[in-house]
């Protein structure tokens, strides 16, 4: 008990020297300091762990495996943080609101072409559909140009959804990002570019090759 007294008084006396003295004020400060010594703790945990599973080697095969390691934790920050954006909205998940926005922006694509390009796998994207089309967000209609193709559009209800989903995953996008600045973004966006151009790449020779086929020559595709 007078070891946790001790503690806050010396974080109280750290807090007084950045010129504030109002202890409401103290109180959001301590949750910041907290959170940024949790947060160097668990990047200082990755690091154990990638040195723990690929050595103290700097081979690319240990980048390889940091990158990921990294990537994988942040896609579950974002994951994460869509929840909660999205926890009062007509829409779920990432997933429901890129929908909505290819249709938005193709305006009445047809189906087959959303399901190719989402990259789902092929029954979870219609059951997706179906789901949101029960919900009134989307309809359908016969493609004209191919009676056995269904077109999708935005209800009335769907473009409310995405306007106000617009919102939402625009203060996702900066407060994922905010740390990071323009330069920095810049890199990641040129990079993401480049490995997205040569995944397309991957997608389409595995259509017609194995994967054991690939991991031979991935640098052929």
């Amino acid at each position: 008990m007078i070891e946790d007294i001790e503690a806050l008084l010396a974080n109280y006396k750290k807090y007084l020297n950045t010129g504030r003295k109002d202890l409401k004020g103290f109180g959001h400060w301590l949750v910041q300091e907290d959170l940024k010594a949790s947060t160097s703790q668990a990047i200082n945990d990755y690091g154990q762990d990638i040195n723990e599973h690929y050595g103290n080697s700097d081979s690319i095969f240990q980048l390889y495996g940091a990158v990921s390691m990294l990537w994988g934790h942040l896609e579950r920050y974002k994951h994460m943080l869509v929840k909660s954006a999205l926890a009062d909205m007509p829409v779920n998940n990432v997933e429901e609101f890129v929908l909505l926005l290819y249709t938005e922006i193709y305006q009445k694509p047809r189906m087959k072409d959303f399901v190719k390009d989402s990259l789902m796998e092929v029954t979870t994207c219609f059951e997706m559909m179906k789901r949101m089309k029960k919900r009134g967000l989307i309809g359908e209609e016969t493609d004209p140009a191919d009676k056995r193709s269904k077109l999708i559009y935005l209800t009335e209800a769907g473009k409310e959804a995405a306007a106000l989903s617009k919102v939402r995953m625009s203060k996702v996008n900066e407060i994922l990002y905010h740390n990071a600045t323009d330069e920095e973004l810049r890199q990641i966006r040129d990079t993401f570019g480049a490995l997205a151009g040569y995944h397309e790449r991957v997608h389409q020779y595995l259509q017609r090759h194995t994967f054991d086929e690939l991991a031979k020559d991935p640098g052929g595709v």
